[in-house]
């Protein structure tokens, strides 16, 4: 899942970086117009996939490096998670693993002190893998949009 990708272009590098924009906004825009949100610079991005209705659901982000090369630029592509919507999914997971821990050292393994807390665990948990699952598409749909954009073929053994 989180392979690393290198595109080529015959766009200039500059170029690049004024196409990629245009199709960027802001990490905090709360209503977004455009396919993508994030940040672009000269040299590179760091962009994740806009939901229109949900303005913290993608959790994949893509890291791209702009490289100048004799007839364009070649673009080097990792994907990754993205800390912030996966924050309250870990710090309630925590939440129920600490309290779950805790039920045995006061009581012992009591029957409902050990199934509340865990179920609260497992709930977080499952809704975190289900989440993670979900947004593998967004890797696809990341590439697609950056190698349209920027007109840029994979390269051979990416």
């Amino acid at each position: 899942m989180w392979n690393r990708y290198t595109l080529v272009t015959r766009v200039a590098p500059d170029q690049c970086y004024r196409r990629l924009r245009n199709r960027t906004c802001h990490w905090l825009d709360l209503v977004p117009e455009l396919p993508l949100k994030g940040g672009v610079s000269p040299t590179g991005f760091h962009v994740t996939r806009t939901y229109p209705h949900y303005p913290l659901a993608s959790g994949i982000v893509a890291y791209g490096q702009f490289t100048p090369i004799s007839d364009g630029t070649r673009i080097t592509i990792r994907f990754g998670l993205h800390w912030f919507p996966n924050l309250p999914i870990l710090v309630l997971g925590a939440l129920g693993f600490v309290s779950w821990v805790s039920s045995f050292s006061r009581h012992g393994p009591l029957f409902p002190q050990l199934v509340v807390p865990l179920l609260f665990y497992g709930f977080w948990f499952c809704l975190g893998a289900l989440l993670l699952w979900l947004s593998t598409w967004d890797k696809a749909y990341l590439l697609c949009t950056i190698e349209e954009t920027l007109s840029a073929e994979r390269s051979a053994g990416s």
